[in-house]
């Protein structure tokens, strides 16, 4: 009897171990069950986060593009209103702050994006490409007037900065040889950095080249912080896409409304004022006073001709193209009108108030994801004759001849586009 107690005794605990065996099996498949489900939930989440973003950032990415393609409408809304005013002789040929283009933009619902176009002029700036020009043997000559203007825009910007030799390596970047001119540098000095490269030794297709050219720094291309008045990006002042002659549109260029100071006027003042060579108008355009027309929003009187800029010259720069006159041996009484075309020549030769090149911006936003296009667009001019200069670049008389550059056939033509996310 004792025996068969101790068997069903033995029995009982041996059954009790594997029940406890396989509640330690049941558990264990609970956790290992358990922690698939969440990790699958976990990546079907992260799949479904990364689908949702990605179809968010394509939408956000599409809406960029369409601002860009709404700012190439509003440009020819502009263009077709102007045509219009132009043939009824209302207006002439001219673009300003007060330019259907240039006015002020707000987000507009695209999809589930928003986006916002805006639009600025690329001949309100300096034009580094201006820099160099070529003769008629193809030597590549210097622009003196540029090279000041952009030396002083240096100086002022950062003065510790050896701006002559910046300007001197901007030179050399673009001219077609390896002759170092001045401070500048060529292959030879590039070819020496971490990561070698070339000389560029032709034109700039993008502002962004200034980063790769000695004695540019990020602080001077970006801006500083933290000083008064702000410092913009070198891209709000300069450009490499504006008229090819390196005049500038004075109703487009950038002010500080807070200074009342031009810097893009400054320094091309400034470099006029320093080459003895550019004309009559050298020591006396009176920027003070541009400013004042390009400041009077209110007054709704941008400049519509260069000609209209002639009155805010001073008396002793109209004096002046007298005497200039009378020094190179013409023993005459004053022509008053040789005084005047000499003043619009003068002029024409720093000025221009039309615009055929555009910087647009296409903004979008979509959650958290936001994303900037940049287009620079060129739009064909509506007179055929701002595309004719005098050759007053190979030193001639400004009668003499002049040059003809080809009208592309396309009304709009993107000359760079940028992606910024």
């Amino acid at each position: 009897m004792s025996r068969a107690i101790v068997k069903r005794a033995r029995k009982r605990r041996m059954n009790q171990r594997n029940d406890g065996v396989a509640l330690i099996l049941t558990l264990l498949f609970v956790v290992l069950l358990t922690v698939l489900v969440v990790e699958f939930s976990y990546e079907a989440q992260v799949e479904s986060a990364y689908a949702l973003n990605s179809g968010n950032e394509y939408q956000a990415r599409l809406a960029a593009r369409s601002a860009i393609y709404n700012g190439i409408a509003i440009l020819e809304t502009d263009r077709l209103e102007t045509e219009l005013a132009v043939a009824d002789g209302s207006t002439t040929p001219s673009d300003s702050r007060l330019s259907a283009w240039a006015q002020p933009s707000t987000f507009d619902p695209l999809n589930d994006a928003v986006m916002r176009t805006t639009i600025s002029d690329e001949f309100g700036k300096i034009n580094l490409n201006a820099l160099v020009y070529y003769d008629g043997g193809g030597e590549p000559q210097l622009r003196e007037h540029i090279w000041e203007a952009l030396v002083y825009f240096f100086q002022q910007r950062d003065d510790s900065v050896n701006a002559e030799a910046l300007v001197d390596s901007i030179r050399d970047w673009i001219d077609e040889d390896e002759d170092v001119d001045g401070d500048g540098a060529e292959s030879e000095f590039y070819e020496k950095a971490e990561t070698p490269y070339p000389c560029k030794n032709g034109p700039m297709d993008s502002i962004d080249e200034l980063l790769l050219i000695k004695g540019m720094t990020p602080d001077l291309y970006f801006g500083k912080q933290n000083v008064e008045p702000i410092q913009l990006p070198l891209s709000e002042y300069l450009t490499v896409h504006g008229d090819w002659l390196g005049r500038i549109n004075p109703n487009t260029v950038h002010v500080d409304y807070d200074t009342g100071i031009s810097e893009v006027l400054e320094a091309m003042r400034e470099g006029w004022i320093a080459n003895t060579d550019v004309g009559p108008l050298a020591e006396e355009v009176f920027i003070e006073d541009i400013l004042i027309v390009v400041l009077d929003v209110e007054a709704g009187q941008p400049f519509a001709q260069v000609g209209d800029l002639s009155p805010h010259v001073t008396p002793a720069a109209q004096a002046d193209v007298v005497d200039n006159t009378n020094r190179r041996g013409n023993n005459v009484d004053p022509d008053p009108n040789l005084q005047q075309n000499q003043q619009d020549t003068a002029l024409r030769k720093m000025f221009t108030v039309y615009s055929h090149i555009f910087r647009i911006q296409g903004d979008a936003l979509l959650d958290d994801i936001m994303v900037r296009n940049e287009a620079y667009v060129f739009r064909v001019p509506q007179d055929d004759n701002l595309y004719e200069w005098p050759a007053v670049q190979s030193g001639q008389d400004p009668s003499v001849e002049s040059v003809q550059i080809p009208v592309p056939e396309e009304f709009y033509r993107i000359l760079e586009w940028k992606v910024i996310q």
